[in-house]
């Protein structure tokens, strides 16, 4: 399944759960230090059915490859930037290899398309780059998805009406 919302998804695998269908194994989705929106729901939902998921455009379109960025970009987007700019230059890492580590400590496995030899080394050397946890957890704190639904459920359990 590729771009695909998890209620169809988890639909899909009970329907053939129930009815000894083959289910599916695996998911691939758009994720990246500037790209999180997955982790409100595909990433739970494929944890909890055991699928394998690949993350495609890993390095957001070569925004974090070190790729000249728009000059209007979003707020998110300039701050994951900005944040693997930083661990980069602090760990003489490329930011390439600095993105591509990060996704695959998230337990993804990055969809790679590399033109030059460069690319190459970058993609491949990434398993061997081990960011500091200080930098993980800056990475993490600066790009998390917000998640509307746990903001929804205090207020439900503080009987805040909900407009």
């Amino acid at each position: 399944m590729s771009n695909t919302p998890a209620w169809v998804i988890a639909r899909s695998q009970a329907i053939a759960e129930l009815r000894g269908w083959s289910a599916y194994c695996g998911l691939q989705i758009e994720y990246s230090l500037a790209a999180r929106s997955p982790d409100r729901e595909l990433l739970p939902m494929a944890r909890a059915l055991g699928l394998t998921v690949t993350a495609w455009s890993p390095l957001a379109r070569g925004l974090l490859a070190g790729k000249r960025p728009p000059s209007r970009l979003p707020v998110s987007r300039r701050q994951a930037l900005d944040a693997v700019t930083e661990i980069a230059v602090e760990t003489g890492l490329t930011p390439a290899r600095v993105a591509l580590a990060w996704v695959l400590r998230q337990g993804l496995l990055p969809v790679l398309g590399t033109r030059t030899l460069a690319q190459a080394h970058d993609t491949t050397f990434c398993t061997t780059a081990a960011p500091r946890s200080r930098h993980r957890n800056r990475s993490l704190g600066i790009t998390t998805a917000e998640h509307r639904w746990r903001l929804w459920n205090a207020e439900f359990e503080q009987g805040v009406p909900r407009v």
